[in-house]
């Protein structure tokens, strides 16, 4: 806006004067009056042209430092957007790596939850069977009393009931026996007898013994 007042202006008066150089003018009385007159304004008139010409050519600059500018600010704009893309890409992928984060550890605990269940049914059962065993074998002769290590006469928790009461004892698959226990099992089961036979009176003893 301020080079094209300027410009304006300078144009306005570069009309003026080019009116008053070419309007006619009366006989002088020689010829040096009329250069005189007309060498003031012939200098004025070019000083105004040349400050035309610069005006015009400080637009003209203006103009490209402007379109320069504006495709700076375009170009930046531009970069800005893909830079704001990549981020939201980014975001994105943190979210669903996260998401996926989550979802392996929950099958992780599903997996560590079902493991102790097995681990826990592969101890008890063998254990269970054992029991179960050694009821039996108490059964077999009525009239004896056969007990566990932890329910002799001579036991310090005498009074406390069984650990595993056989009516809370969920039943145990028909499969298991003495013949087919693991290795660990079959050893917990002599471990038990051997306790229990040595807790029985000396008859008793003879006679498991026979």
């Amino acid at each position: 806006q301020e080079y094209e007042g300027k410009i304006w202006n300078l144009a306005y008066r570069l009309e003026q004067l080019e009116k008053r150089a070419s309007e006619p003018r009366a006989e002088q009385v020689g010829p040096t009056v009329e250069g005189a007159q007309r060498e003031p304004l012939q200098a004025q008139l070019e000083h105004e042209r040349a400050q035309l010409e610069q005006a015009q050519r400080q637009r003209r600059v203006a103009e490209q430092r402007m379109q320069e500018g504006a495709g700076q600010q375009e170009e930046l704009r531009q970069r800005l957007e893909q830079v704001q893309g990549q981020l939201e890409g980014e975001r994105q992928q943190g979210r669903e790596r996260e998401e996926q984060v989550r979802r392996r550890v929950r099958e992780l605990e599903e997996q560590n939850r079902a493991l102790r269940l097995s681990w826990s049914w592969r101890i008890t059962a063998p254990l269970r069977a054992v029991m179960q065993q050694l009821q039996a074998m108490a059964k077999a002769a009525p009239g004896k009393t056969r007990m566990l290590p932890s329910q002799g006469p001579d036991a310090p928790d005498a009074a406390v009931p069984p650990v595993w009461p056989t009516e809370t004892m969920p039943p145990v698959p028909r499969h298991w026996s003495l013949a087919n226990l693991p290795p660990h099992a079959k050893q917990l089961h002599q471990i038990i007898v051997s306790e229990s036979h040595r807790r029985l009176p000396p008859e008793e003893q003879d006679r498991c013994a026979s």
